[in-house]
């Protein structure tokens, strides 16, 4: 079974969906929607070129997924101000077809619901969204028996713009 994790930008998915990864991380892919802009600089160092910043995000995701033993990441690289619709769900289709997709885990967002609602309906692929506290939770993932693993992996989230990245929940909840 393969799972493809959606998050909207490079840190929420860690913050949100570790626990659940490190369960079984070979399954899983993460797919990042947004280009990352840098504006919001670095939390210890705000004064960084956005190019920079931007360099240090892609480096960290990378760092992440293989500390994790995730073995496909990606960026779609769309326009925070302007995304095209038919082509993040063509991306999402294309994923879910060549890659085998069972699952999909994405950053709750009101122009995202509709898209991956639909497809995980003409694909038959279970949905799950994280970052949403509306309803009763279909899954969850109690991360205290990953405590060590959190703390190498919080070591590993140099690019975040600010500490709260840092504060994970202590139960992953999937609506």
């Amino acid at each position: 079974m393969k799972k493809l994790i959606l998050s909207l930008d490079v840190y929420s998915w860690v913050k949100y969906c570790v626990g659940l990864v490190l369960q079984n991380s070979s399954e899983f892919q993460v797919m990042t929607v947004y280009r990352d802009s840098g504006l919001d600089g670095i939390m210890a160092y705000p004064r960084l070129c956005t190019e920079s910043v931007e360099a240090q995000r892609r480096h960290d995701l990378l760092r992440i997924s293989k500390k994790l033993g995730i073995r496909r990441t990606m960026n779609l690289n769309c326009s925070r101000k302007y995304i095209d619709i038919e082509q993040l769900s063509m991306n999402i289709k294309l994923q879910s077809t060549f890659n085998g997709i069972n699952e999909i885990y994405y950053q709750y967002d009101e122009l995202l619901t509709p898209v991956i609602n639909t497809i995980g309906k003409c694909y038959d692929i279970e949905i799950y969204s994280f970052k949403n506290e509306n309803g009763i939770p279909k899954k969850t993932v109690d991360i205290s028996k990953f405590y060590n693993e959190l703390h190498e992996i919080k070591d590993l989230m140099i690019g975040i713009p600010d500490r709260s990245y840092l504060d994970f929940p202590s139960v992953e909840k999937f609506y």
